[in-house]
Formats: C-alpha cells, structure tokens, sequence
C-alpha cells in the first residue's frame, strides 16, 4: 500500500518539467508578438486621444490598428506632478497577451525649482497573459508569484482596464 502512496507525487515530479517549458515557450511567443507590434508601429493606423480626465497634469492614449481596423496595442500616458505612468496594452483577437508598465517617479514636483528629470527613478511592470489569464508578472527583475494575493488583484485590474480601453476606442 505504501507504494502507491508515491504515485502521485512521482507523476507530479514527471509532469512538472513539461509545465514549465510549456510556459517558457508561452513567453517566448508573448515576446515575440511583442516584438513584431513594435516593428509594425510606424505602418499601423493611429489615434491619438487627449486624457484630461485621467489626471490633473493630463495624459494621452495612442491607439495602433492594423489594416483591418483590430486594435494590436494601446499605449497610455498619464503624467502628474510627482511622475508619471506610462502603460502599454498588446492585444490578438481583441484580447491582452502583454502589458508593459513603466512609472516614473520625480525626485520633486514639477513646479518646484529642485526639480530635475535627470534624478527621477524608474520602475518596470511586465504582464504576461495566456488565454485571458495572468501567468507571469515581473516587477523589474523579480517575478512575483501567482500565489502572492496581489497577483490575482492585478490581473483583475488589468484585464478590465484592456477591456475598457477596447470599448472606448470602437
């Protein structure tokens, strides 16, 4: 009886090798669609929208079509007096596979003398969506894990934002 008892954790040990480079290629086609947008930016069709209602200090969007009208990224930034937010959706078939976040940080508000852009501090958001789930989030270097409680906040948060921005810009 007690052989059995390993069963499982044996079959667990055989399949988790698969899993993982099943999610390293996911990745590496997520990068690579990425990669391909951002190539194609220049020739897709764009529009520019003003975001006054984002923030007190403004903002806009600029929405990239490809020939056929889809939305293949949306790219968002919102700026304020102690930084701003730049965010990027990456959209295949009307659904977010890649957000990329940076938000900058001044080292004093922009209306003070103290004020240089030169000092200010940067920070990177990368999210990486499979079928309309989160499965990995890196914030700069480090991967937060799906276990961490903020995972599944952010991957709400995000996935309705891309949703919105979908419905705001037909």
């Amino acid at each position: 009886m007690k052989r059995y008892a390993y069963v499982p954790v044996a079959v667990a040990a055989w399949l988790l090798p698969y899993t993982t480079f099943a999610q390293i290629d996911s990745i590496a086609q997520i990068r690579s669609e990425y990669a391909a947008i951002n190539r194609q930016a220049a020739s897709l069709n764009r529009q520019v929208v003003s975001l006054n209602d984002r923030s007190s200090e403004g903002g806009e969007v600029t929405i990239y079509r490809n020939k056929n009208g889809a939305v293949r990224l949306v790219r968002e930034v919102v700026m304020g007096e102690t930084g701003k937010v730049q965010r990027e959706y990456y959209y295949e078939a009307n659904v977010p596979f890649f957000v990329f976040e940076v938000t900058t940080r001044y080292n004093a508000p922009i209306y003070l003398p103290q004020f240089n852009p030169s000092l200010s501090e940067k920070s990177e958001e990368r999210y990486y969506f499979l079928h309309g789930k989160m499965v990995r989030w890196l914030h700069g270097k480090k991967s937060i894990k799906s276990v961490d409680p903020t995972f599944a906040k952010k991957e709400r948060i995000l996935l309705e934002e891309a949703r919105k921005w979908l419905e705001r810009v037909k």
